[in-house]
């Protein structure tokens, strides 16, 4: 009979895990490739771009809220499509206002 539980029946031993489905890239020269390199030409695997935002006081942010200042990141009105509204102005504030009730404990 077949193990069909976590464990060999006759020895013990713990069923194999199945191996996670590795990432894939697709390299400038065309090549699919799922390494740090590619297979076809040997370059590097891009590095992911960091979206970056300056705000009004000059500071260069990455996240949603100024480093420096703790301002909002403007919304993107194309990438924001129906979010922008009454509803996104007080998601943002409520993001903020839980912001600085944790920053300052």
């Amino acid at each position: 009979k077949e193990n069909d539980g976590k464990f060999c029946r006759d020895c013990g031993k713990p069923k194999p895990m199945p191996k996670p489905a590795r990432e894939t890239w697709k390299c400038s020269c065309g090549t699919e490739n799922a390494g740090k390199f590619c297979a076809g030409c040997g370059n590097p695997k891009p590095e992911p771009v960091k979206e970056t935002w300056k705000c009004s006081c000059g500071t260069e942010n990455e996240g949603k809220f100024c480093s420096w200042c703790a301002a909002v990141k403007p919304v993107d009105k194309e990438k924001a499509g129906a979010e922008t509204g009454s509803g996104r102005k007080k998601e943002l504030k409520a993001i903020k206002r839980t912001f600085l009730s944790v920053s300052f404990l």
